[in-house]
């Protein structure tokens, strides 16, 4: 019986694929908003994977677009009184949340956050995603050749 990467990370591998190959979504950027919903879940903020997994790609590309935002602010170095927090910037991560979820609240606690995203990207996420990662890389590689190629010709 094989219990490898692709059973144990279903979920998460298809929500991979799904922002990188339906959605057309960065690889890296991608694979940093799967360790942010899992660092999420680590915390205690509900498994953010399972509740959009089943979603459109619409919804799930939404989702992503306020992944990037909570990331941002993660990696911000600005000072507080510079930033202006507005609860309607997250809806549908705040929704998603088991408990009281906001950029404010990520802003105040990004060095714990960036810590958690970071293990969770080099720990679990290059482990079980590492694969469909390099095959969407390696795609990208041969279209911009294919496409150098025929503008040479």
């Amino acid at each position: 019986m094989n219990c490898g990467k692709e059973f144990l990370y279903h979920n998460e591998r298809d929500v991979y694929e799904t922002l990188v190959i339906k959605l057309s979504r960065d690889p890296m950027e991608s694979m940093k908003l799967l360790a942010l919903w899992l660092w999420l879940k680590d915390v205690g903020y509900g498994n953010v994977v399972n509740k959009i997994h089943s979603s459109s790609y619409s919804i799930i590309n939404e989702f992503a677009d306020e992944g990037v935002t909570c990331l941002n602010c993660i990696n911000t170095s600005m000072i507080h009184s510079s930033i202006e927090f507005n609860e309607d910037d997250i809806p549908r991560m705040c929704y998603l949340m088991d408990k009281e979820f906001s950029l404010k609240m990520l802003y105040e606690n990004r060095a714990f956050a960036k810590e958690g995203v970071n293990m969770m990207l080099k720990n679990v996420c290059m482990v079980a995603l590492g694969d469909i990662m390099e095959q969407v890389n390696m795609k990208i590689i041969g279209d911009e050749n294919v496409n150098q190629i025929s503008t040479q010709v």
